[in-house]
């Protein structure tokens, strides 16, 4: 997952989102009321983990994606930043030389796992961790594929952009859901068009996603030895929206 032009095109998609609203702030101040030593889970291309840095927090990276490192570690020669990343599946028993404090799982990656993959990690995460560590996750719900505003087994264009060099990116989409396991699979067809029009580049890749709503997913987190200690919804801290696209949840490994 995340190789070859899914990878290269990743950021460039995700920040032409006219509705983009960075995870950023909420981040920031995460970090700032939980200071220590801090693991980002599937830090991808550093798009979130080298501003971190760069504002002074301690933050590592863990990233299975080679593609995605390779690419981290090119935006960080260009900040002069120098990022510590694991290249590590977080799946597998990981040892490190130190405990964490915090731990980062934004921009939805926990939904990449099966719900048991999804408990071992958190599980692991837990049970390795400072004794006061915490815990910050953000999962999404596909209400458009839900409700059926995009029909199943159709493509659609799910993004198209102009990059920099004038090359035309696309992003094709096609999905189908299972209401009853609350799961969505999708595939994706990438495709690099020079400005030229001369060259063509594409790349298919598929994956399948986990939703959940805040019930289930306050138990994921209680079996696997966290409590729960705040609700974002939208990114938004000032209110819950009841139908909200985003979730984002602290937890602390131990109860308040």
């Amino acid at each position: 997952m995340y190789q070859s032009l899914e990878a290269e095109l990743h950021d460039h998609f995700w920040n032409s989102e006219e509705d983009n609203t960075s995870e950023l702030p909420l981040l920031q101040t995460f970090l700032k009321e939980h200071p220590g030593k801090t693991l980002e889970i599937g830090c991808g291309s550093g798009r979130l983990l080298l501003p971190l840095i760069a504002e002074g927090f301690d933050v590592e990276g863990m990233e299975f994606s080679q593609d995605m490192i390779q690419l981290l570690e090119t935006s960080a020669k260009e900040q002069l930043l120098t990022p510590k990343v694991h290249h590590a599946d977080a799946l597998e028993i990981f040892d490190f030389e130190h405990k964490f404090h915090s731990f980062l799982i934004p921009a939805f990656t926990i939904q990449l796992f099966s719900r048991g993959q999804a408990h071992d990690l958190l599980k692991r995460l837990h049970d390795s961790a400072e004794k006061s560590a915490s815990l910050y996750l953000t999962t999404f719900i596909p209400w458009a594929e839900i409700t059926g505003e995009l029909e199943e087994d159709e493509w659609h264009l799910d993004k198209e952009i102009t990059l920099p060099n004038h090359s035309a990116a696309r992003c094709e989409t096609l999905h189908t859901i299972d209401r009853l396991n609350q799961t969505l699979h999708r595939r994706h067809r990438y495709s690099l068009t020079s400005s030229n029009g001369m060259d063509t580049r594409t790349h298919k890749s598929e994956q399948v996603i986990r939703y959940y709503g805040l019930p289930e997913l306050t138990l994921l987190l209680e079996k696997s030895g966290w409590h729960l200690e705040n609700v974002i919804t939208d990114l938004d801290p000032g209110m819950l929206h009841p139908n909200a696209h985003l979730l984002t949840i602290t937890a602390s490994a131990e109860p308040a």
